[in-house]
């Protein structure tokens, strides 16, 4: 009867044993792809920011470029209009979290006011 006992408290500890193990490899297996899915997503949003500066040098330059815009104030004008709009459009994008939209908002900002303090000179 001890013997019976001693083996069902060994099977009962093995089964324990083996439920955790499976709780702890599918607790793994969900972190690797959560990892996985921040990682994407960490790309996507470098990828979105380099396709937004290329986009800024872009407008930059035809700024600079476009000879029908002659007068500073109507292309510092053009630059806080552009500044605006991409801020606003940032600020309605709820896949961003709270910091990276900070930064990225951050970001806009220095490169727009670097274009205007590049215009008004």
């Amino acid at each position: 009867k001890k013997v019976e006992e001693d083996l069902l408290a060994a099977k009962q500890r093995l089964e324990q044993e083996r439920v955790a193990a499976e709780k702890k490899a599918e607790t793994q297996r969900l972190e690797k792809e959560r990892a996985i899915e921040e990682n994407k997503r960490v790309a996507e949003q470098k990828r979105k920011e380099a396709e937004e500066k290329a986009k800024l040098e872009e407008e930059k330059n035809s700024i600079t470029n476009d000879k029908s815009i002659e007068d500073n104030e109507a292309v510092v004008k053009s630059l806080k209009d552009r500044r605006r709009k991409e801020l606003q459009t940032m600020m309605k994008d709820k896949s961003l979290g709270r910091e990276e939209r900070k930064r990225r908002m951050d970001e806009v900002k220095k490169n727009y006011d670097q274009l205007i303090a590049e215009a008004e000179a």
